[in-house]
């Protein structure tokens, strides 16, 4: 086997990777979307609830396109998970902040996805466009 089907196999190879890499980038990104979503659907429910009064009834998003009819407790404070399934008392203005710091964090997050993202198309292409070189190059020596 000659050094440049060898250098054609590793460059394939290369690329391949770099697709599943892009591929998995893709996926990570959609999920950061999805979680901004909620979160951006919290925070409007959040700001909803600070414009309630106490006794008012609304209808509460259980997933799945579920509602159920709620009365307010209580519009001043809410329950927040703060992790490992762990939700503490804090107020709401407390919980906006929360919500915005982790918006905030999601949102860089999907910047850096992006940033990889077209780093590593970059890379994808660049390996793409020698693949082709050498093709012909192999082409050329078998005819």
């Amino acid at each position: 086997m000659s050094s440049l089907e060898e250098e054609f196999r590793r460059l394939y190879a290369e690329s391949k990777a770099l697709e599943e890499y892009i591929q998995a980038l893709r996926q990570r990104y959609q999920l950061l979307e999805a979680s901004e979503s909620t979160l951006l659907t919290a925070k409007d429910a959040i700001k909803a609830l600070t414009q309630s009064q106490e006794g008012q009834q609304m209808l509460v998003d259980v997933g799945g396109g579920v509602y159920i009819r709620a009365s307010i407790v209580d519009s001043k404070r809410a329950l927040i998970n703060v992790g490992e399934g762990v939700f503490v008392d804090k107020s709401i203005e407390d919980c906006q902040k929360i919500l915005e710091e982790r918006v905030a964090s999601i949102k860089q997050a999907k910047q850096n996805a992006l940033e990889e993202m077209m780093q590593a198309q970059q890379q994808l292409n660049d390996k793409q466009s020698k693949l082709v070189q050498i093709s012909q190059r192999l082409q050329a020596t078998t005819k």
